[in-house]
């Protein structure tokens, strides 16, 4: 089992979309400079851990989003959506090779709450 923790603001991987530019088409990112930037640092923290690409593996992440005035701490049910967070994450252990690909990931366990300090927790373990 492998355990770390990525401080940052976590930012969602946007969704994708097909633009028709005459005879071709593009696939346009909805990817903002936040979410560049957040992959970037999860990517650079993750440790390369080489696990065969048929491994099963279980992954916990557990976001802290930064807290506000009004909610300083405490279960965070507002935007961005937990399954758009996990996806920028699980897509960055891939580029890191935390993760042979994400597909093979059998297990996930994600929760969001409020904070002082940003950033989300990461459990990798084999799966038994």
């Amino acid at each position: 089992m492998t355990t770390f923790f990525v401080a940052g603001v976590p930012a969602p991987q946007g969704s994708k979309r097909l633009v028709r530019s005459g005879a071709r088409t593009l696939m346009i990112d909805a990817n903002s400079e936040a979410l560049k930037e957040w992959r970037r640092t999860v990517t650079m923290c993750a440790p390369r851990l080489d696990y065969e690409p048929r491994v099963p593996l279980l992954v916990e992440l557990n976001f802290t989003m930064p807290a506000t005035l009004k909610d300083r701490e405490g279960w965070c049910a507002v935007r961005p959506d937990i399954d758009k967070l996990s996806r920028a994450v699980l897509d960055s252990l891939t580029d890191a090779g935390t993760l042979a690909d994400d597909s093979q990931v059998v297990g996930l366990v994600a929760t969001k709450r409020r904070g002082i300090r940003a950033g989300v927790m990461v459990t990798v373990e084999v799966a038994t």
